[in-house]
């Protein structure tokens, strides 16, 4: 297992995930690491990818994640990254060459849970807090725009998922 003395999403940059992706030498937990930070996926959601859910608009890689709601709605949501962003995007098309079956990754929640904690140190959840994170920072994402990013129903979330530090709060 990987183990980083840090613990919040703002301790990471993005070249420190960057870093700890490119260094996972399976290839499908490679393509899980990215699918999980690109999205910011639920681990519910990520066992739900299928190959066709995975398609290029314009200079983008896009992701349709299956959205559980209650009431047994099943929205969706697109989300993905540039193709200039190549540590992330290439292990999912390398991936998707190679993967038996049209469900990327068939396997049980706790094990999707296992295989990213054991590879990045991190669980899905600290993902969708990274992802989160980075959108704010280095993309300059308002609460509004992580709202419609991650299909929340309000901007409430966004207090608890990102994480700030002494330079963003700076004026």
């Amino acid at each position: 297992m990987v183990e980083h003395g840090m613990k919040h999403p703002e301790d990471y940059s993005y070249e420190d995930v960057k870093r700890i992706v490119s260094n996972i030498p399976d290839l499908q937990t490679k393509a899980l690491s990215c699918i999980a930070y690109l999205t910011g996926a639920r681990v519910s959601e990520l066992n739900k990818i299928e190959k066709e859910h995975i398609f290029l608009e314009g200079n983008h890689l896009k992701i349709r994640c299956i959205v559980l709601k209650k009431k047994n709605k099943i929205p969706s949501r697109k989300v993905g990254g540039r193709l200039d962003e190549e540590w992330l995007v290439n292990p999912i098309f390398e991936y998707m060459e190679v993967c038996p079956t049209e469900v990327l990754f068939p396997y049980h929640r706790a094990t999707l849970f296992t295989k990213l904690k054991t590879a990045t140190g991190f669980n899905p959840h600290f993902f969708r807090k990274l992802r989160a994170t980075h959108l704010r920072r280095e993309h300059k994402f308002d609460s509004y725009q992580l709202k419609k990013f991650f299909k929340w129903s309000s901007v409430t979330p966004s207090e608890s998922y990102v994480g700030l530090d002494d330079n963003d709060i700076l004026y």
